[in-house]
């Protein structure tokens, strides 16, 4: 009997006259194996009295703990809510024939909409084959205060006179509409919950026993009362299922084995004669100590072979399924592993390797954690939850080594973590192995005082949100220690913690020249982790970063923010405008002040050079940060840079990329379409996504351009359609006149054309030539070609020299406008 033969689902309930036979083990790895067939499986928790079907699928579920799942308990009693007119003398095996002068009885229709399975069943996170499926209805929802009060209030005689025997009839038939398979986890004994689980529900009844004499006896009653319930009813065939069966006193063994042939010959009788010898060893569930445990399925507990349980409840789902589905499928070996490795509880042991996860914009928090970690003895590996790649970042492997209990993970809790999506899935994944936090493997560290979300707010958090240094340093060691003893050792004291890693927060003790921070900064994660990494890496020396690009990309909006994201880094952070040398060198005399430099009697370039002296030694500061703003080529740098090194850092932004042999490169490109639909939505929350890319895209995602959009869109409320037509026709004239808050200068200032144009006019000119084409790549050979060469000579004829016509290419890339390649294209 299978979905096949009868064209809808089976149902088929799992029973036991006495508790402890595995029966509910031998449901959920059945349940697992139709499923990885590529079928449809329900699995229901009915045992309302003591329900756990649910722990063996935990690793799977969203709720594992199901404190928001309704179920069985709620289905019934919202039917018996809605059920005003009374049945009579209706019960478990259903409903007598209606006489004229009763009350009529419901409509159907209301049965089968409350009837319908799908408004309570809940999906694993099992990967199956296509069509594949197992899901769950539960018992309910699982809230001590209020669950056991619902099961044991619930007035099941009411719930038939009510019309509850054509309520379950609805049900039965929903559940077998909509799944192959239905397997029902049964209360045990004999109750009007368990009559319903074994006569009204199902097609096949798993009569699960012991061998001892009372669950022998105790299952054979319970076979005979389905028989004579349901006989002139339904045809449920009887399975009888030897549980837990050992080795061990093999005299006794036989006595047992004996008993349950003699008692159940009667019920097997769907068997032919010749076969009864092979079921009897075919469905015997052997057992194996190891699995008394925990609730882990063998179906990721265990390898296939011979004498597992595994092939014990391959032969009884092949059984069950008259040999249509003989094993398990579509479980490779790793992913067997990862699963097992959730579902075995760890020992609350030390390990000391964490992995740090956070939002890019708690970065300055993620390095002060790991810093305190390794200070005391730990080992931290910083693990991003954002990344354009996140299988390039240590996010996985210290999610993978989490939940297999090799290390412990710190999550660094704020709104702009919690409202990633990987956020949640971490969350959910760890609850599912440590529920109650007791085992501790996360560590919750709230670093902003805003609420949590609800799916957050159930954790256990420290807060290291408006503390002192001293007492963050002690929380956070705390936390670290509590699974635990500390091993022995030295570790540093809590004041020498917090005085060599400074608070986030804690602001440098010299700032000068640093332009306001722009408030609605966005994006730029990649760049920025880039940016820190870099600087962080070195133990001996640390090069400058350059930042290159375009004028107008955000060069300077980067190191700006990089200045004030990472200011508690730094006892002194000091901004240079280096567009000019002399300013450069005026600046530095400014700093002076701050160094104890003595002006009196010294020329400004001994000045300068003990102010380099001072930063180079790390006097009086230890840890400094400069940037040189605007630099337009290297050599106005020469003897005006410090040496950097760990903790000594220094940033340069420019329009040349020529700076290979002074600076680590780091190129600022444009906006991705992200970032700017972020930007401009920052601007305008208002601005549907597809709105703001279509503007977006007319402005090429250039980021001055974009930002000048934003505060054009807010400030002239006009329609989207009428902006983007404005900007097709006269986004010169837009961007013109129009300012924006985070640059200092208008659009078209920025390109310092008109310099150019008085310093090479060949090169403006070329960069004239080059606005004719689209944003893709112009053949040099084009640009080489008898006419522009023309053009171009007539501003310096010169140019008809190959090498000058080079120098010319790369004067005009100094201006940080076209690139040149070493192809055909630029």
């Amino acid at each position: 009997m299978t979905h096949d033969d009868r064209g809808s689902g089976t149902i088929i309930t799992f029973y036991s006259f006495k508790g402890g036979t595995g029966r509910t083990m031998a449901l959920v790895n059945t349940a697992w194996i139709l499923a990885s067939n590529g079928l449809r499986v329900l699995v229901v928790d009915w045992d309302l009295e003591a329900p756990g079907l649910h722990t063996y699928l935990q690793p799977l579920l969203a709720d594992p703990e199901l404190t928001e799942s309704p179920g069985v308990i709620e289905m019934v009693g919202d039917f018996a809510r809605h059920a005003v007119v009374p049945l009579v003398d209706s019960g478990p095996a259903g409903p007598t024939p209606q006489n004229e002068a009763d009350p009529p009885r419901p409509e159907g229709a209301d049965h089968r909409e409350r009837a319908r399975v799908d408004r309570y069943a809940i999906s694993t996170e099992l990967r199956l084959p296509p069509g594949g499926k197992l899901d769950l209805l539960p018992a309910g929802v699982q809230d001590p205060d209020t669950y056991a009060v619902k099961v044991s209030t619930f007035d099941w005689g009411t719930f038939y006179r009510m019309g509850g025997a054509d309520f379950l009839t609805a049900l039965r038939n929903d559940m077998a509409a909509r799944y192959d398979y239905v397997l029902i986890d049964s209360q045990t004994g004999l109750s009007d919950t368990a009559s319903i689980c074994t006569v009204v529900m199902p097609d096949i009844v798993v009569d699960c026993f012991t061998l001892s004499r009372q669950g022998v006896n105790g299952a054979a009653h319970v076979a005979r009362s389905i028989r004579r319930i349901a006989h002139t009813q339904r045809n449920i065939r009887i399975v009888p299922v030897p549980m837990r069966v050992e080795d061990a006193g093999r005299d006794r063994l036989e006595a047992g084995r004996y008993q349950a042939r003699s008692l159940f010959a009667p019920f097997l009788e769907w068997l032919p004669p010749e076969e009864l010898d092979q079921y009897w060893s075919s469905v015997e569930i052997p057992y194996k100590p190891s699995y008394a445990y925990e609730e882990i399925p063998a179906t990721v507990g265990e390898r296939r072979q011979e004498g597992t349980l595994l092939s014990a409840f391959e032969r009884l789902t092949a059984r069950l399924t008259d040999n249509r589905v003989t094993q398990l499928e579509n479980m490779p070996e790793p992913y067997r592993r990862t699963l097992r490795a959730e579902y075995e509880r760890t020992s609350p042991i030390m390990r000391r390797e964490f992995y740090v996860s956070y939002a890019a914009t708690d970065r300055p928090w993620a390095d002060w954690t790991a810093k305190v970690l390794r200070a005391a003895g730990y080992e931290a590996t910083l693990a991003p939850i954002e990344a354009d790649d996140v299988g390039a970042t240590a996010a996985p492997a210290g999610l993978r080594a989490t939940l297999e209990g090799e290390a412990r993970m710190v999550v660094l809790l704020s709104p702009q973590y919690t409202a990633q999506p990987r956020a949640r899935e971490i969350q959910q994944r760890i609850s599912r192995r440590d529920p109650s936090g007791r085992i501790g493997m996360a560590l919750s560290l709230r670093v902003d005082a805003s609420p949590l979300p609800v799916e957050f707010a159930p954790l256990p958090t420290v807060s290291l949100a408006g503390v002192s240094a001293e007492e963050a340093v002690t929380r956070l060691l705390t936390t670290v220690d509590r699974v635990g003893a500390a091993e022995p050792g030295t570790r540093p004291t809590v004041d020498e913690l917090a005085a060599t890693a400074p608070l986030p927060g804690t602001p440098p003790q010299v700032i000068g020249g640093r332009p306001q921070r722009n408030a609605v900064f966005t994006g730029r994660r990649t760049l920025m982790e880039k940016l820190r990494d870099s600087l962080l890496a070195g133990t001996t020396a640390v090069l400058p970063q350059a930042l290159y690009g375009l004028g107008g990309v955000g060069k300077t909006q980067l190191a700006l923010e990089y200045a004030y994201r990472f200011e508690s880094d730094y006892a002194l952070v000091w901004w240079i405008n280096a567009a000019e040398p002399t300013q450069i060198r005026q600046d530095l005399i400014t700093l002076a002040g701050h160094l104890d430099v003595p002006l009196v009697g010294k020329d400004l370039t001994a000045v300068c050079n003990e102010v380099l002296e001072m930063l180079r030694r790390g006097i009086p500061h230890a840890r400094w940060l400069l940037v040189y703003d605007n630099a337009e080529k290297p050599s106005d740098l020469d003897g005006l840079v410090p040496d950097s090194g760990p903790g000594r850092h220094i940033l340069i932004t420019s329009r040349n990329p020529a700076w290979a042999e002074r600076a680590a490169r780091v190129e600022v490109d444009l906006f991705t379409r992200e970032e700017s639909v972020a930007l401009l939505r920052r601007y305008n929350p208002d601005l549907e996504p597809a709105e703001a890319a279509r503007v977006a895209e007319e402005l090429g995602d250039f980021p001055l351009a974009v930002s000048l959009a934003a505060a054009s869109v807010q400030e002239s409320a006009m329609p989207v359609d009428t902006y983007v037509e404005m900007l097709r026709t006269q986004m010169t004239d837009i961007l013109r006149s129009q300012s924006a808050p985070d640059y200092p200068t208008s659009a078209v200032a920025t390109w310092s054309l008109d310099r150019l144009k008085s310093r090479t006019p060949a090169a403006a000119a070329l960069l004239q030539l080059c606005a004719f084409f689209g944003p893709d790549p112009i053949p040099r050979d084009m640009l080489s070609s008898r006419p522009a060469l023309e053009l171009l000579e007539g501003h310096d004829p010169s140019l008809s020299d190959p090498l000058l016509m080079s120098r010319l290419y790369e004067r005009s890339s100094a201006t940080g406008s076209p690139r040149s390649t070493s192809g055909p294209t630029r």
